[in-house]
């Protein structure tokens, strides 16, 4: 047998833990982006 095993919850929780924090930030911050966003868009 291979050293390897897949180990689906423990994949699935990092992948949790790697994009909570992202997510979290933007849900925070959403505003801000959103208005950069549009104010890099809009010519004057």
């Amino acid at each position: 047998m291979g050293g390897r095993t897949r180990d689906i919850e423990l994949i699935a929780a990092g992948s949790l833990f790697m994009v909570l924090p992202v997510l979290v930030f933007y849900v925070l911050f959403q505003r801000q982006f959103i208005q950069g966003m549009t104010a890099g868009a809009v010519k004057n």
